[in-house]
């Protein structure tokens, strides 16, 4: 039989839970994180940036990479942050930095920016090498910003960091959490009260994040049209086109947004030069061409199917348009 607690035991622990991580916001202690990834999963941790605050101050800070155990580096990864495998090699795995991480972020308050990303990456990584979590509570940096300056037009990291005239070097894991815990700090000093809500694993969860003014009027054609592929485009031109093209003869899948040109446009010209576009990814792809926010369902079978043995070929938009022209 179930044992049930009284409910001033449970009260009570309650309200120390909440003491405790009260203290250490009202105290300015805390830690930033920046994680970078190999690729589109969340467990594929490959480095890590932490800054640790205590009472206002930077006392300790440190970055390290990880070897990402059986997440390959992608292309569209490797250009954001120029972490290549090679480089990898030799990096500790996740559960051997654990031991330095582990103090920094049980029991203490944790800060990124975009949280959403940074925790779950936290979260997924470690059940991916069988550490389990103890209690901590975090908060996101891009929320506490625009409670704290609501003036600002955007609030991006590198956004954030030109307002304040903070140096950052974007995608460097180390560089962004300073910028992090720095714009917390000034965030959490500007006397802005954001009415923390302490049962909550996330103390920011009630700020309702903004939108980039470029984002906030779009329409249901302007969000899903340009993925659209007619089907009159999934048949390819193969008596017109140049036989030696890239693109000939090749089952070509889109994935993400294009930022130059519609899915229908890219497709029809893909479909001039001879391309056979489908739309879902086989052992039969031969190119994936991605553009922003690539499914991750899309880029974890190319993964699976590469390691299989396939050879899956990954363009991304600029070099696609080279072979447009």
């Amino acid at each position: 039989m179930t044992k049930v607690l009284p409910f001033k035991t449970v009260y009570n622990s309650i309200q120390q839970e909440i003491q405790k991580y009260k203290k250490l916001r009202d105290s300015l202690t805390f830690t930033a994180i920046d994680f970078e990834t190999a690729n589109e999963m969340y467990s594929s941790a490959c480095c890590v940036g932490y800054v640790r605050v205590e009472h206002g101050k930077i006392v300790d800070m440190g970055c390290s990479l990880i070897y990402p155990r059986f997440h390959p580096v992608s292309s569209r990864n490797y250009l954001i942050h120029g972490i290549s495998n090679e480089q990898l090699q030799k990096a500790p795995t996740f559960d051997e930095i654990w031991v330095k991480l582990q103090p920094l972020i049980e029991g203490q308050i944790v800060v990124s920016h975009n949280s959403s990303f940074d925790i779950n990456v936290l979260e997924e990584t470690a059940e991916y090498n069988y550490i389990s979590l103890a209690d901590y509570r975090y908060m996101c940096s891009h929320r506490l910003v625009q409670e704290a300056f609501p003036s600002l037009e955007n609030y991006r990291l590198n956004d954030c960091a030109k307002f304040f005239g903070l140096n950052l070097d974007h995608h460097n894991a180390l560089s962004d959490a300073l910028v992090c815990a720095e714009i917390t700090l000034k965030a959490l000093k500007s006397g802005h009260d954001t009415g923390f809500n302490y049962l909550n694993q996330d103390l920011t969860g009630h700020i309702i994040k903004k939108k980039s003014a470029d984002k906030l009027d779009r329409s249901f054609d302007s969000l899903v049209g340009h993925k659209k592929v007619d089907s009159n485009l999934l048949k390819p031109n193969l008596e017109a086109a140049d036989k030696e093209h890239v693109f000939y003869n090749k089952k070509i899948v889109f994935t993400g947004d294009l930022k130059t040109i519609t899915r229908h446009e890219a497709a029809a010209k893909v479909q001039a030069l001879g391309g056979d576009i489908n739309t879902a990814i086989s052992k039969k792809t031969n190119i994936v061409i991605m553009g922003e926010k690539a499914g991750p369902s899309k880029l974890e079978k190319i993964f699976t199917y590469n390691s299989e043995g396939c050879n899956i070929q990954i363009i991304e938009e600029e070099e696609f348009l080279t072979y447009l022209n």
